[in-house]
Parts: C-alpha cells; sequence; structure tokens
C-alpha cells in the first residue's frame, strides 16, 4: 500500500509512529517527495503532448521531462521551443523488436547521462 501525507511533521517521528501499527515484517519506507524523472512518448498528434508540455513549464506538474522520444519528426518543433531533447525514432520498414530496441538504446544513454550528472555534481559541490 502507498499512503501519501503532507504537511509539517518530523519523518523519523512519523516513521516510529507507524512501526507501531505495521506489521513487524512490513517494508515501510519514509521518503522525501522529489520530481520523477519521466520521458515522454509522442506520435504526431500534438494536443495531449502540448499540454503536457504547458503544465511543465508551468511547474504543475511533479516531474522533470528528460526527453521525448516520437515515431514522427512532425512535433520536433513544438517540443524545441520547451528546450526538451527530442528524438525520432521511425518504424518504418523495420521490425516492432527492432524499433523498440532502437527505443532502449535512447533510454539508455539517457540513464547514463543523468548518472554522470549525479556523479559530477556529487564530486564537484
Amino acid at each position: 500500500m502507498r499512503t501519501e501525507v503532507s504537511g509539517i511533521f518530523d519523518r523519523d517521528e512519523l516513521r516510529e509512529a507507524l512501526e507501531g501499527v505495521t506489521p513487524p515484517n512490513s517494508n515501510l519506507q519514509v521518503i522525501e517527495p522529489k520530481k520523477k524523472n519521466i520521458v515522454l512518448f509522442a506520435t504526431k498528434e500534438s494536443h495531449a503532448l502540448g499540454d503536457i508540455l504547458v503544465r511543465h513549464e508551468a511547474d504543475e506538474l511533479d516531474a522533470n521531462i528528460l526527453a521525448v522520444i516520437s515515431n514522427h519528426n512532425t512535433l520536433k518543433s513544438l517540443v524545441d521551443r520547451f528546450d526538451i531533447p527530442f528524438f525520432h525514432i521511425d518504424a518504418k520498414e523495420i521490425s516492432r523488436v527492432e524499433h523498440e530496441k532502437r527505443i532502449l538504446e535512447v533510454l539508455e544513454k539517457l540513464v547514463l547521462t543523468i548518472l554522470y550528472w549525479k556523479v559530477y555534481a556529487y564530486l564537484n559541490p
């Protein structure tokens, strides 16, 4: 079960209180809220992606958009306006397996880049 709480409280006190009412072998984690890193997948329809990008720009999403991946190049100019990396991975004339392989390659590069930034920030405070 996942429970979300808000307000001003001491994390250690909350954890102790929860440990008092949960079974002894429970997997109890009290984590700090932070933005999730996400990658958006798009086709050539702009309405949904545009709405998400505008909400992100207005800081209405609890997320960091790392990139947009699309099987069409149609929305690149829209995504570029928000200074978010855009990756076009065409699905024409390749198998679904090959297309998914190419998507995974981009995702792996993004993850490695994020890890590099985190290590760099740690070593260069």
